[in-house]
């Protein structure tokens, strides 16, 4: 049984990323609790922690010791310590979204010195976490790594518009679209490039980024040099994919909408039904196509009407002009 702490950034998409990166690594993901930015579930380990470094919104995965109501967090630990048979250990405590049950000092003045010694420098790590009246006790086995954000956002990278998806949005979109370790990626909405960059950086393999934008195109290849990736870049129509029939593995993108643009309700749906015909000839059986659009234009209805199965849609608050929708697709086997 393992653990998960999640990011509070959507109540849902943190999830829905783990449930994802799981399933690309070929392995299953079966759900046995959710709190407040916490998961427990059952899954392959090594496959769970190969895949969690990829992660955007998954801070954290381990395995659990002991789970009970925040009350018993003191005999909590004690169990989970007997359970290791550590003689030291360093407790980290995380409170979400409530005060803290106890101080970090106090809790481990509650654990007996007989079980194991509290020190700072210990390997042991012992994580607790108290979310919605409850407390987990695990044991850290993999971590999410990100890299330098910072170098691969505005101002700092060499091309961006206001509007576009940050880097993180995009990661867990490429995530959720479950590529092929060594695949082929896609994106026939580049725009700056962020999806093609974080695609390349979290799986390699081979990054198509399209756009009919001359000043896209040329924007996106300085993003992409810019943090070493590699990208085969073009200037194509996503409606007339220049790809054969199956030859992509997965599709991440974010076609052009909201106060940036000019599409009304019509052209977007024009738009969304070409780019989805497309896709569905592009994309290899099984394969998954994640994008967005406003909510408020229900942007799945495309997807069932092209007969994709449609997994998952999230809506998420952007300003009070816009709440987007991201659509997680699969095509049928």
């Amino acid at each position: 049984m393992l653990y998960a702490y999640l990011s509070g950034r959507h109540p849902r998409l943190p999830e829905e990323e783990l449930k994802a990166l799981i399933e690309a690594g070929g392995s299953t993901y079966r759900a046995l609790l959710r709190l407040d930015q916490l998961a427990v579930f059952d899954s392959d380990v090594d496959k769970a922690v190969a895949a969690i470094h990829r992660a955007a919104f998954v801070k954290e995965v381990g395995t659990v010791l002991a789970f009970g109501s925040s009350d018993e967090l003191p005999e909590l630990v004690t169990k989970a310590l007997e359970l290791r048979g550590y003689r030291t250990y360093r407790l980290e405590l995380t409170a979400i979204k409530v005060p803290p049950c106890c101080d970090l000092k106090g809790l481990i003045a509650k654990v007996p010195r007989s079980v194991a010694s509290p020190s700072l420098s210990s390997a042991n790590v012992v994580r607790t976490f108290v979310s919605e009246g409850a407390a987990i006790v695990g044991e850290p086995l993999a971590y999410s790594d990100m890299g330098d954000v910072k170098t691969r956002s505005p101002p700092v990278k060499p091309f961006w518009r206001s509007g576009e998806l940050d880097v993180r949005l995009s990661r867990a979109m490429v995530n959720l679209s479950r590529p092929l370790e060594g695949g082929t990626f896609l994106d026939p909405f580049c725009g700056t490039g962020t999806l093609a960059v974080e695609a390349w950086l979290a799986w390699g393999g081979k990054v198509i980024c399209m756009d009919l934008d001359k000043a896209m195109v040329h924007g996106s290849a300085l993003n992409v040099r810019h943090v070493g990736a590699e990208a085969l870049i073009n200037r194509s129509n996503a409606a007339f994919m220049p790809l054969r029939d199956e030859s992509v593995d997965s599709i991440a993108t974010d076609p052009p909408y909201g106060r940036s643009t000019k599409l009304a309700g019509d052209s977007y749906s024009s738009l969304i039904e070409l780019f989805l015909k497309e896709s569905k000839r592009v994309l290899r059986s099984g394969g998954y196509a994640v994008y967005a659009g406003p909510t408020e234009l229900r942007p799945y209805k495309y997807a069932v009407e092209q007969e994709f199965k449609v997994v998952s849609v999230l809506d998420q608050f952007v300003h009070s002009g816009l709440v987007r929708q991201i659509v997680v697709a699969k095509k049928p086997q």
